[in-house]
């Protein structure tokens, strides 16, 4: 079963140690056998980002969010050999702490424990912008504690300059919505991503091919970084219409 974190002061750490180990014990793909549970002093000053901007896209089965998925990371510059492995690894169940990393054309796995990936640690988010995108999730019906926590995730990893996208499945068996994150245009969520009640699931991140990997890792595990601002969510939208986002975005074409 995978962790979750924060960045909270000390003041709130009796409030919430409690939650996680309670997430850990009720969590719906079993009761673990272990639990670990590690708090650590923040000694870098955090890096302030906004979150990335939301859409969801208009979907309306398995197929169809795959050739979705597809769709757009090929317009976004990912190889069909690159999507093929991100896809492949994301549902195959195969058990990964972090992300795979792959090379965004030549679809090398450059992450240098293929076991472990490279898991984006030391992320929050400030009271006040919990709270307008707490808001912003309960009006919309949606997940607040799974929605807002893979936005701040997925808002630091974006935030690399080595990463062009990333590809999440979660691996609980009753959440079937996934999304793509991509540089210059945001936060995809994506309905139908996986079958109810598979287990399956996983993250990738698609590099540049001249990435500098220590360095993305150095960010993603020991930077901490907090978001600050809440950036627009766009509603359900017509999943042509998101492509043609992507194609009108020159910061996109910039990227490679």
């Amino acid at each position: 079963i995978s962790g979750a974190e924060g960045i909270y002061r000390k003041e709130e750490l009796t409030r919430v140690l409690p939650e996680y180990i309670n997430r850990a014990l009720t969590h719906e793909r079993g009761r673990p056998d272990r639990v670990f549970l590690t708090v650590e002093p923040v000694k870098d000053e955090p890096l302030y980002i906004s979150s990335l901007p939301v859409y969801t896209a208009s979907i309306d089965d398995h197929k169809g969010a795959w050739l979705f998925i597809h769709r757009l990371l090929t317009e976004a510059g990912i190889s069909e050999e690159s999507f093929a492995e991100a896809k492949g690894l994301v549902l195959s169940g195969l058990p990964l702490r972090g992300a795979a990393v792959y090379s965004l054309k030549t679809a090398r796995r450059v992450d240098p424990n293929r076991e472990r990936g490279i898991r984006a640690r030391l992320l929050g988010i400030t009271d006040e912008a919990k709270e307008v995108l707490e808001r912003i999730l309960s009006e919309k019906g949606l997940n607040i504690r799974v929605v807002s926590e893979a936005i701040v995730l997925a808002s630091k990893v974006l935030n690399a300059p080595e990463v062009v996208a990333e590809l999440c499945v979660s691996d609980n068996p009753s959440y079937t919505t996934g999304y793509v994150s991509l540089k210059g245009l945001g936060y995809v969520r994506v309905p139908f991503i996986k079958r109810e009640g598979e287990h399956a699931g996983g993250r990738v991140f698609f590099v540049r091919e001249d990435a500098d990997i220590d360095k993305l890792r150095d960010y993603l595990e020991e930077k901490p970084v907090v978001v600050n601002e809440i950036s627009a969510f766009h509603g359900i939208i017509n999943p042509d219409e998101i492509i043609g986002l992507v194609n009108s975005k020159s910061c996109l074409r910039k990227v490679f």
